[in-house]
């Protein structure tokens, strides 16, 4: 990461590092989004199953349950694992929400899918924010945090592009690259500053703020940081 700073100047890393962080949520409004190009394939029976009416409005419901069940633990979670943990942790559900809708074979196992993929999406929406305004400097913090948003936009119209053109299978398939793009981009990123202060682990504090900020603006803020 030290060769980011060095070509592009002392903030292209918080950049490079916001950009990583909310693929995240690109990914997570994928699944969102996917009701909009699927439900009609599985109601009109162009798909191997078919499902009523009723079942694709539980479709849409379940994944905003799962939703609030991943949220009520991000917090939690957050403080104890550590904030890039969590958010490359987030990847695994909707890792397997894909998978498992690439391989229903019946309305059920979409339900189990979209819960899963929804309880991603509460952790990812609840502490991605929470990382990017950890990592990144007052005066950009703004910027770099409406980059969630543009992304909740590109997740729910690459999903409709995707999904009016191929298959439930095949954009479930598709759709599964996004978060594996998010875990080899973001693993290289550093822990919030903060967290790690507040883990007392303030020579890995100062590290990841030599990386975010360079080495005098780093080593200023963890002056700032640390309490007198």
């Amino acid at each position: 990461m030290n060769f980011l700073w060095q070509f592009g100047g002392r903030r292209i890393v918080q950049y490079v590092t916001s950009v990583s962080a909310t693929l995240c949520i690109l990914s997570s409004e994928m699944h969102f989004g996917w009701t909009s190009p699927s439900l009609p394939q599985l109601t009109s029976g162009q798909y191997s199953f078919t499902i009523n009416q009723d079942e694709a409005s539980w479709l849409a419901v379940i994944l905003l349950a799962g939703t609030v069940v991943g949220a009520f633990f991000a917090g939690t979670s957050a403080n104890l694992l550590g904030r890039k943990k969590i958010v490359l942790l987030t990847a695994v559900p909707l890792l397997i929400g894909w998978y498992m809708i690439a391989l229903a074979t019946n309305v059920k196992v979409l339900y189990a899918a979209r819960f899963i993929a929804g309880m991603s999406s509460g952790l990812c929406f609840s502490t991605v924010p929470m990382y990017l305004g950890e990592v990144s400097e007052p005066d950009i913090r703004g910027m770099l945090t409406s980059l969630a948003p543009v992304c909740v936009v590109l997740g729910v119209l690459f999903i409709n592009v995707i999904g009016n053109y191929l298959p439930i299978d095949t954009t479930a398939y598709v759709s599964s690259i996004f978060p594996v793009v998010f875990v080899l981009t973001f693993i290289w990123m550093p822990e919030s500053p903060a967290y790690l202060l507040q883990k007392n682990q303030t020579e890995a504090a100062k590290r990841a703020l030599v990386l975010l900020r360079g080495p005098q603006e780093g080593e200023k803020e963890l002056n700032r940081q640390i309490p007198k």
